[in-house]
């Protein structure tokens, strides 16, 4: 028998730090950073006693976790995946001969690394801000500093232990003076204190013309970047990874514009829009609950899941992983592939479920302009994951929204799997069936006249819905999709197989309008989803399925 007792250990913010962002480098920093500082916690509980282990995720095969335990990049990490993947969950489970004691060594190594990170960079910037060797500037440095990370461990229980002790939040008072920092907008800018406004404008112009002329674009150019100690270490840290980290990382990473091409032009380029993918595994915690006997076997699968998300989004779909640890995925993606990518990677999610145990995954894909402001964007990514995917729908399920740059977002919702269709494979092409022409006067008169159509209908309960259901609504539908006198049909087609056809792309359309909610694990039906299919015309005007 097994004497060993057991500790959970997580740490946050999380969502918080990686969202604080301004640039695609500061999101993906952010990342980077939390997977390297769980992976100290996990070495740090190892080394408290040789017998032991963690049990939850699986690491052994982990990149970061290797260079952390051995202080070098592995030699078979041929993809250099540990320079530039966030890999590593933050919060894990362990067996541990003493779980009190191993529980403060992995919060130890925790502070000690970030400690370690802060004041590389601290010194590795202060010949270009001088005024951080000064103990007053140091000091609010340090504090900024000190009251980041809320560290969480429970010893000899369950999951459900660690939940109860987040509920005892730690609460800082942040007293500081002066302006705040223009990217996380909650802590005061460096070496700003007992400044004027415009003092602290032309000082951080200084700053950035000295650390730009030796990193190029470590700061914006036109000196409108004023930053917080945090935000500062997210920033620079990559400069100085070989000597803080002992590896280098990536020093770039693609800009929203990458994604985005058309984004940067005067003119009407397209596409203009990227996707942000969010994906999240559904009840985890539940599911290692109701398995503990098959633990190892989901973190197995979880690993290998993990594992599989980069080459199949940065060579099948031509985006970039930020982040992949265990059921977590943070990509961005060129608007055309985001759907397809993570249809394919829900499937591969499933593949990799262990017998009897029906893992599932839920995704949001946000649809955004390469210009606006990545902050909201994330914020907006994770809120239709958690809001809409999750709760709205009953997990298993995707849920897409355009944020538009004028105007409301457009939203639509789906099971992945329902009425006999796999949504996340069809929408594309369904979308360039229906709107063929991208500026048509088709496209408008389909999109308006058919919402009217269906308008008394929205917002009625499954019962009344169901009363004006498809045996009603598509022929409608296809009697207006019919008014169309510039669609185009195969010449061999008669008059009667293009009415069939018209009628096989209604119904699906009608299918694909529904809302559709998962209770108890069936299927409901509950009136429709409005903004479909302007969300289906955007898609066809920026060429998807084409």
């Amino acid at each position: 028998m097994d004497s060993r007792g057991m500790l959970e250990f997580s740490f946050a913010p999380i969502q918080g730090f990686v969202n604080q962002a301004r640039r695609t480098r500061d999101f993906w920093a952010g990342s980077y950073l939390i997977s390297y500082l769980a992976a100290q916690a996990m070495v740090g509980v190892e080394r408290a006693n040789g017998n032991n282990e963690i049990v939850f995720p699986a690491i052994d095969d982990d990149f970061i976790i290797q260079a952390v335990r051995s202080g070098i990049l592995p030699p078979k990490d041929e993809s250099n995946l540990a320079t530039r993947i966030g890999s590593v969950p933050n919060r894990f489970t362990a067996l541990c001969e003493d779980p009190v004691v191993a529980g403060k060594a992995g919060a130890k190594a925790l502070h000690e690394a970030w400690r370690k990170i802060a004041e590389g960079v601290r010194q590795g910037i202060v010949w270009a801000i001088p005024e951080l060797e000064q103990d007053n500037v140091c000091a609010g440095w340090n504090k900024q500093i000190e009251t980041l990370w809320e560290v969480y461990w429970v010893a000899g229980t369950d999951s459900a232990g660690l939940g109860e002790r987040k509920n005892w939040r730690h609460f800082f008072t942040r007293e500081e003076e002066g302006d705040m920092c223009s990217v996380c907008g909650e802590r005061a800018i460096v070496a700003s204190e007992g400044l004027s406004r415009r003092r602290v404008r032309e000082r951080w112009q200084e700053i950035t013309s000295r650390l730009n002329k030796r990193w190029p674009y470590a700061l914006d150019d036109e000196g409108i970047e004023r930053l917080c100690a945090v935000c500062l270490v997210k920033r620079i840290f990559p400069y100085l990874a070989q000597d803080l980290l002992g590896w280098p990382v990536i020093q770039n990473f693609p800009s929203t514009l990458d994604f985005a091409p058309g984004a940067g032009q005067t003119a009407s380029g397209k596409p203009s829009y990227y996707a942000i993918l969010i994906m999240d595994g559904d009840r985890l915690g539940l599911n290692l609950s109701h398995y503990p006997k098959q633990k190892k076997d989901i973190s197995n699968a979880l690993a290998k899941f993990s594992r599989a998300v980069v080459p199949t989004v940065e060579q099948n779909f031509k985006g970039r992983v930020v982040y992949a640890g265990g059921d977590d995925v943070l990509a961005l993606l060129p608007l055309k592939t985001a759907l397809r990518c993570a249809g394919e990677l829900r499937t591969i999610y499933q593949q990799m479920s262990p017998p009897n145990i029906n893992l599932t995954i839920s995704a949001a894909i946000l649809y955004v302009h390469g210009k606006s402001p990545l902050q909201a964007a994330l914020s907006s990514a994770h809120s239709l994951l958690d809001k809409v995917a999750k709760d709205g729908v009953g997990r298993d399920a995707f849920a897409l929204q355009v944020e538009k740059r004028s105007g409301s977002p457009l939203r639509l919702a789906k099971p992945w799997e329902s009425q006999g269709h796999k949504w996340a494979e069809e929408i594309d092409s369904l979308s360039s069936l229906i709107f063929p022409q991208e500026e048509s006067a088709y496209s408008s008169r389909f999109l308006y006249n058919t919402a009217e159509l269906l308008t008394p209908f929205l917002d009625n309960k499954l019962n009344e819905s169901q009363k004006m259901g498809a045996d009603k609504i598509v022929p409608l539908l296809t009697a207006e999709y019919l008014r169309n006198r510039d669609l185009t049909w195969p010449h061999e087609y008669t008059q009667e197989e293009i009415k069939i056809e018209a009628i096989n792309r209604m119904q699906v359309l009608y299918k694909l309008l529904l809302w559709e909610q998962r209770e108890k694990g069936q299927i409901k039906t509950c009136g429709f989803q409005p903004q479909a299919l302007p969300l289906l015309r955007f898609l066809a005007a920026e060429g998807v399925g084409r």
